[in-house]
Parts: C-alpha cells; sequence; structure tokens
C-alpha cells in the first residue's frame, strides 16, 4: 500500500514537472523535480526512515515560507507589472494573432441551425442578408471547413428542405466564442476567420515571422525586435504593446534613490513608518506603565475590575476596533465630532482626511489597542520585583521618584526591552492598523505612485502591487518588500545583541 501511495505522489510531481516545463517554466519544473527527487531518497532509503516524519512539514515550509521568499527576490529584478505580465514568447504569439480586416472584404453574419442534433454555421453576406453556405459546425476542434454553396440564395426554402431549425439568439452568443476554431474556405479559395462575435470576414495577419526570428509588419515591412532593456518589441520608430517581463537587474532598488517621482514619497513614507513605530512603542510602553504602576499601587481598591476594564480593547477583534474607529472619526458623521464641533466654534475636524490629524488618528487609535498588551506584561514584571528592595529603599530616604528611577525602570527595562523591539519591528509590517483605517490616505500632493500621507511601507508596498491608478507594479512593490525585510532582520538582530543572545549561546 506503502508503495502504491509513493507511486502515484511521483505520478502527480511527473505530471506536474511536464506541464510546467511545456508551459516554460523552468524553474517551477526545478524546484518540483527537486522535491521529487527528495521524496523518493527519504521514503526508499532505510538510512533516511527518521526524515519521513518531517517530510510534510518541510514541504510546507518551503512551499508557503522559501518559495514565496525566492519568489519575491526574483520578481525584485524584474519589470514584473501591468503591461509586462507575459513572457516573450506569449507576448510574440499574441502579436503574430493580431488580425486587420483585408482591403475589401466582405464581412459575413453567422447564424446557427440545427437539424436532427448536428448544428450547422449559416453565413449570410451582412449587407444584403443573402445566405452563401452552410458549414457544418463542431466544438473545440480548430479545423479549416469547406463550405456548402447555397444555390440561388432561396434561404426559407433550403432551410425547409433540409429541416434545419435556426437557434434563438441567446444560444447563438453563447457559442459565438467557440467560433474562433472554425475557419471557413470558399469555393473561391478565399479563408474566413470569425472575430468571435459571430462576424466572419478574410482577416489578415498584421505582422509575420521574418527569417532571423523576428516580427515583421505585413503591411509596412518594418522589422520589430525584442528590447529586453525596456521589455517591449520595438523599431527604430514604434514600440508595440503589451509589453513582456525581463530582468533589469538592480534598476527597482535605483528608483527608490533616483528617480524623483518614486524617491519623494518614499522618503516620506519611510519617514512616516520610522515615526509611527517608534511612536506607537513610546505611547503604548508609557501609559501602559503608568497604568500598571498605578494599579499595582497597594492602597488602590477594585483592582481587579479596574484590569477587566483596561484590557477590554485587547479582547475585542483588532479590525473589528480599527472599523468602529472609523465610524466615530467620521467628519461628518463620527460621534467624535459631534462632542468635539460644538467646543471649537461648530467646524468639523477632519480626522481622516487632513494629513496631520489622520497621523495623530492613526496614533491614537493604536495607542488604544496596544496599551492593553503593555499593562498586562508590565504588570507582571512589577509584580515580579521584590518587595524586600523597595522596603529598603524606603528605610535608606529614598523618595518615590528615585524608587522608580532607580529600582522601577532598571528592573522593567532589563525584562520589557528585547519586547520593545520586537513591537517596533510589529508595528513597522502593522498592515491592518493602518490599510483599515486610512487606506493611506490622504493622498499625497504632486507624485505619481499611489502614496498617501499614514502610507507605511507595507501598507505603500500593498498600494504599489494591487491599486496602482497607472498600472500595477510588482516590481518595485518586491524591492521594497525586501528593503522591509533587510530593516526588520537588522532591528532582530539588534535585539539578540542587546539581549545577550548571542553570548548566552557562546557560553553554553
Amino acid at each position: 500500500m506503502g508503495k502504491l501511495l509513493i507511486a502515484i505522489f511521483d505520478a502527480v510531481l511527473i505530471w506536474f514537472v511536464w506541464m510546467a516545463i511545456s508551459y516554460g517554466e523552468f524553474v517551477v519544473a526545478s524546484l518540483t523535480l527537486v522535491i521529487l527527487i527528495t521524496f523518493n531518497v527519504i521514503f526508499l532509503k532505510e538510512s533516511a526512515y527518521p526524515f519521513r516524519y518531517m517530510f510534510p512539514g518541510l514541504i510546507c515550509f518551503f512551499l508557503f515560507l522559501v518559495l514565496p521568499i525566492i519568489f519575491t527576490i526574483y520578481v525584485a529584478f524584474t519589470n514584473l507589472g501591468t503591461g509586462h505580465l507575459l513572457s516573450d514568447v506569449d507576448v510574440k504569439n499574441i502579436l503574430l494573432n493580431e488580425r486587420s480586416l483585408g482591403e475589401g472584404s466582405e464581412l459575413y453574419k453567422a447564424d446557427i441551425g440545427e437539424s436532427k442534433g448536428q448544428k450547422y454555421i449559416i453565413l449570410k453576406l451582412l449587407e444584403s442578408e443573402s445566405v452563401v453556405a452552410l458549414v457544418p459546425f463542431f466544438f473545440d476542434r480548430k479545423m479549416v471547413i469547406d463550405a456548402t454553396v447555397i444555390p440561388n440564395n432561396d434561404v426559407e426554402k433550403f432551410l425547409l428542405d433540409n429541416q434545419i431549425s435556426l437557434l434563438p439568439k441567446g444560444e447563438i452568443f453563447k457559442l459565438g466564442e467557440s467560433l474562433r476554431n472554425i475557419e471557413i474556405k470558399l469555393p473561391d479559395s478565399t479563408v474566413l476567420t470569425s472575430n468571435g462575435r459571430a462576424t466572419y470576414a478574410k482577416f489578415l495577419s498584421r505582422f509575420v515571422n521574418d527569417e532571423n526570428g523576428n516580427l515583421k509588419e505585413v503591411s509596412s515591412g518594418e522589422v520589430f525586435f525584442p528590447n529586453y532593456q525596456t521589455g517591449f518589441f520595438a523599431s527604430k520608430t514604434e514600440q508595440l504593446s503589451p509589453g513582456f517581463r525581463t530582468t533589469v537587474g538592480f534598476s527597482n532598488f535605483w528608483r527608490l534613490f533616483k528617480d524623483t517621482k518614486i524617491a519623494k514619497p518614499f522618503a516620506k513614507v519611510f519617514t512616516w513608518t520610522f515615526v509611527w513605530a517608534l511612536c506607537t512603542v513610546c505611547l503604548t510602553f508609557v501609559s501602559g506603565l503608568f497604568l500598571a504602576i498605578t494599579i499595582n499601587n497597594k492602597g488602590m481598591r477594585f483592582k481587579p475590575l479596574y484590569r477587566i476594564l483596561l484590557i477590554v480593547p485587547y479582547s475585542i477583534p483588532f479590525f473589528i476596533s480599527v472599523l468602529i474607529f472609523k465610524g466615530l472619526l467620521n467628519k461628518d458623521f463620527g460621534i467624535v465630532n459631534q462632542l468635539v464641533a460644538p467646543l471649537i466654534g461648530g467646524t468639523n475636524v477632519p480626522w481622516l482626511e487632513h494629513p496631520t490629524f489622520a497621523k495623530i488618528s492613526c496614533l491614537l487609535v493604536n495607542l488604544w489597542l496596544g496599551f492593553p498588551y503593555m499593562l498586562l506584561v508590565l504588570t507582571g514584571i512589577l509584580q515580579a520585583i521584590p518587595e524586600d528592595i523597595y522596603e529598603a529603599a524606603r528605610l535608606d530616604g529614598a523618595s518615590k521618584w528615585i524608587t522608580l528611577k532607580k529600582i522601577t525602570m532598571p528592573y522593567v527595562m532589563s525584562a520589557v526591552g528585547p519586547l520593545l523591539v520586537g513591537s517596533f519591528a510589529f508595528n513597522f509590517n502593522n498592515f491592518v492598523g493602518i490599510y483599515l483605517l486610512t487606506g493611506g490616505l490622504p493622498p499625497m500632493d504632486n507624485v505619481t505612485t499611489p502614496a498617501g500621507e499614514t502610507d507605511i511601507l507595507i501598507s505603500y508596498t500593498y498600494r504599489l502591487a494591487f491599486e496602482g491608478g497607472q498600472g500595477q507594479d510588482f516590481g518595485l512593490a518586491s524591492a521594497i518588500a525586501i528593503l522591509i525585510f533587510i530593516i526588520i532582520a537588522i532591528i532582530t538582530l539588534l535585539n539578540f545583541k542587546f539581549s545577550g543572545v548571542f553570548d548566552n549561546e557562546v557560553k553554553k
């Protein structure tokens, strides 16, 4: 039974490799082949027996973590995006399949009739509606069919004699796309092709392959070469669309710093991302520490009740809270402006529309959502500090400020320092908090990329990839994603260094 399952799995992978090769996806085929070989080594070699239990996890790790990272790095060095989604071979085939109506060519309307289960194409001259030919109709079969000419254009008699009934227009419309598979050859050797909308005519190819394999325009004789710098087929005077994907080296990275149309919004987004992450960490830490010290006071009553109330924001799903605040901060209908407007002369504050107010709103909402976590962590740290130390400080005459500065803060920072670095890294990539509240808006002035005043790097990357008003730019978005990865990696390494993880490993 085990060998049968292995054989089935091998067959599936071999089929997948074959399909990948047939579509020109050689990287995917190579990776699948590596999985196939690894699978057979692990399950057929006895010495590799322990790895059998790790194989499913390793496959998932590779498919859902390693492979996306490899693909992101690959895309960052290409021009992949709107207008450059296909390979050069696919684009060339599209251009070779371009057709134009031949000069003096007559248009034919294609009706579809049925007789005894067989469907027929009934060609009519579009101008005179006279029937000129009858053609058997076949689905999903590419073929050239000789047309049967109808004598004297006696349509009604011909259809009646052959017991052919015309199909309703709705059914003809559904079958219209299938007409592309059928070319019709008239008695004078004219070959008619369909444009997919129930119309036939003599369509001519715009381009053909020349002797060197380049594209040659039939009408002008102009030759178009693939330009792997720009990703287009181009001649000396014209550039054809669509473009194809090609490697562009480090140009996506240079664009972030050299192209003024991109560098300006990127610099603003980059700066705001750091300000956003740093302010969020500082605000949540200070507020959480203040509340934790306050509640930890021995003289305070109803401590459990206060703790329950203060962790309520943490218990509500994050995205629900953000959407609620989006409604509360609405300029025209939000309850916040209904309370604030009478106090400032009846003016509605543009909490989410004005650049400064939008940034303040983002920070305040994230403070509301983040302080309960800090409160819980810091409460546990404060309760772990030995009471004897505080007692000794009081006997020495230390004030509350000195106690806080010399005892509480050193203990807290030694325990919470790595957590603050991790919190900074989390908020650096806090996509949901920004995207659901403001969507990155309001938009920046005088920029060509989809950048907003409240966009952080991760939301800016998403909007570049999927919401670009001038098209999607996956290459540039991937370059920014790699930059984010490098920044977070540096922060993580600093976290390990300052927390002494590497020192502990050396000592062991």
